[in-house]
């Protein structure tokens, strides 16, 4: 009760301190969207040998690196920082080495006759399940004629990332394993070692056998402690890190745009059946092409009876699952 009387008393004091509590939020608000601004929308994740990790960079990764998988999305994300982590040492090394991916092995690597593993798992045809050469084509020709949108473009140099990441591993790994020799001598001797048998005679005394109490002084733990300092000292200093959570959950107005977006992609897909590439379409757009054929009791629920009824050429939705 005095806590109120002396607030009444205040009330225009507090209301000051309110208000500018308030300002210090907008303010503290308005710098931070100018921050990422400032950083073309691209602000930084974290850096990693000295590289720095775009967010927007983070996403086009993750959306390649998964684009027709679903599966935890912490570790999808933990194994994206992972990617990252990898690329910056293995081209720190790989420059150290004078080992590079020129540009025409890149280009093999996406559209030549041994693709590589990363090209054959993103792009196969659902209904075959073999690499689609036809629609790897087409993307060249795209590629060559400048034909690409920002966003597909920007999907393709996320490939590309990947693709030379795995190709400098695959030259290092083998440099290291072509230059790793095992003479005779040390291949007999180890063969010796797990194969060899020897008999022996041993006396087992377990510890429930002595019957003697020991007793621990304080001077023995100091002295064990003094013996073993290596054990209860660090060389990097360590701090206590408290964090806050906060989960982000659409609005009913982010819900709505989104769904109304989705209702102007229908129509461009659906207009006429002028799309005749519409797993580039979907790539294109945000969505994922599955590689596989799917059963009724698979399908999303809202889905199940209706697309079964849908001829060639019909579009369905949106919808909303989970």
């Amino acid at each position: 009760m005095a806590l109120i009387t002396k607030i009444r008393k205040n009330f225009w004091f507090v209301l000051i301190l309110l208000g500018l509590a308030l300002a210090a939020f907008i303010l503290m608000d308005v710098s931070g969207n100018q921050a990422i601004s400032a950083q073309g929308g691209n602000p930084t994740m974290g850096t990693v040998n000295g590289e720095k990790i775009g967010y927007r960079d983070y996403q086009m990764a993750e959306s390649s690196y998964f684009r027709n998988s679903g599966g935890d999305a912490f570790a999808k994300r933990n194994s994206i920082w992972n990617f990252f982590v990898e690329k910056a040492l293995v081209e720190t090394e790989a420059k150290n080495l004078g080992i590079s991916v020129p540009k025409d092995e890149l280009i093999d690597l996406q559209f030549g006759a041994n693709p590589s593993p990363i090209v054959t798992s993103n792009w196969r045809n659902p209904q075959t399940g073999q690499l689609d050469i036809a629609q790897l084509n087409e993307i060249k020709t795209a590629i060559e004629n400048d034909e690409m949108n920002p966003e597909f473009r920007a999907y393709w140099a996320q490939q590309e990332n990947q693709i030379i990441k795995s190709q400098l591993e695959s030259k290092i790994s083998n440099l290291v394993s072509k230059a790793m020799y095992t003479p005779a001598w040390m291949a007999e001797s180890s063969f010796k070692a797990d194969n060899e048998k020897i008999d022996f005679r041993y006396v087992k005394i377990p510890f429930d056998g002595i019957n003697e109490t020991v007793e621990l002084t304080d001077a023995d733990f100091q002295s064990y402690i003094t013996k073993n300092k290596h054990l209860y000292t660090s060389e990097e200093e360590t701090r206590n890190v408290e964090y806050a959570v906060y989960n982000v959950i659409p609005s009913k107005a982010d819900s709505t745009e989104l769904y109304n977006s989705l209702n102007v992609l229908k129509s461009d897909f659906s207009k006429d059946n002028t799309v005749e590439q519409d797993s580039i379409f979907a790539v294109t757009n945000g969505g994922a092409l599955p590689a596989v054929y799917f059963k009724k009791d698979q399908l999303p629920e809202p889905t199940k009876n209706r697309i079964l009824s849908m001829t060639a050429g019909d579009v369905f939705g949106p919808y909303e699952d989970n």
